[in-house]
């Protein structure tokens, strides 16, 4: 089998659209049988269609008993489990003070509970196996945190903190826990009406180019060439992320070619951060 996964099995949760639907496409052309998780079954059912070698499981990555049954279904379907790429989670942009007690659980629940549930249930499955992967999508905004995006930059250091605890923590059972950090994505225009006061999306259903309308719309500007290139000169390399650079990174991480390489938060951004 050719491929820098060939004969693995992964999850992906957020599989629908998104860095999660580019991830799954790289996984699938690398060889690796993959079980998309996801809350939004139209997505889910989309992406699984176009790519051979991929199943869709509804599930919220907030209940545990979902995850569970993921475990099982990958089991029962490929024999095994060996790569879990944490890839769902929400944006609400909004200054720190207006959230509302209810989004700051919410956004809480689903970036780091969803992983949290993803080591309760999957890493004594790892131990028993000998081993096993989990890729986490952080974000450049724990590294340079921004305005009206605190507690979304706050649950992205919370990832990042807990991915490098839990690979020394379980370093010994030879499971390895790593994160990407993207910038800003640009995978073309994609129109969502949403309400100025309540800027929000989930990364599993909707496309990445998400994350730079509701930047925009926040920040009350207009979409536009010269607004394009204003924001992608302030990245060294001088253009958005896309969900290629994204995927690239996360099928390496989860590969035998990084095999040596745990605790690590790679930026995907550019050169942004340095």
């Amino acid at each position: 089998m050719s491929g820098k996964l060939p004969g693995k099995v992964a999850l992906i949760t957020g599989g629908g659209q998104g860095f999660g639907a580019g991830i799954v496409k790289k996984f699938a052309e690398e060889g690796a049988k993959v079980l998309v998780v996801d809350v939004n079954e139209n997505t889910g059912q989309k992406v699984t269609s176009e790519n051979p070698g991929s199943t869709f499981l509804r599930g919220d990555v907030t209940c545990q008993a979902d995850w569970k049954k993921a475990l099982d279904t990958a089991i029962s379907m490929y024999g095994k489990l060996d790569i879990v790429v944490n890839n769902a989670g929400i944006l609400i942009v909004k200054l720190a003070t207006d959230y509302t007690e209810e989004e700051y659980e919410r956004i809480w629940r689903i970036n780091v509970k969803g992983m949290f549930h993803s080591a309760k249930v999957i890493v004594p499955y790892f131990v028993k196996q000998g081993g096993g992967v989990f890729v986490n999508t952080s974000s450049v905004g724990e590294i340079r945190p921004r305005e009206e995006g605190v507690w979304y930059c706050a649950t992205k250091a919370a990832v990042n903190n807990a991915t490098k605890a839990l690979a020394k923590e379980w370093a010994k059972d030879n499971i390895r826990f790593n994160s990407v950090a993207p910038t800003l994505a640009d995978t073309g225009m994609y129109n969502i009406p949403l309400p100025s006061y309540l800027l929000e999306y989930r990364l599993t259903s909707v496309s990445s180019s998400s994350r730079y309308q509701i930047i925009l719309q926040a920040s009350g500007n207009k979409d536009s060439t010269e607004t394009r290139e204003q924001m992608a000169k302030k990245i060294p390399l001088g253009r958005f992320c896309n969900t290629k650079d994204v995927a690239n990174a996360v099928c390496f991480l989860a590969s035998d070619e990084a095999s040596f390489i745990t605790g690590v938060q790679l930026p995907v951004d550019g050169g942004l951060t340095i």
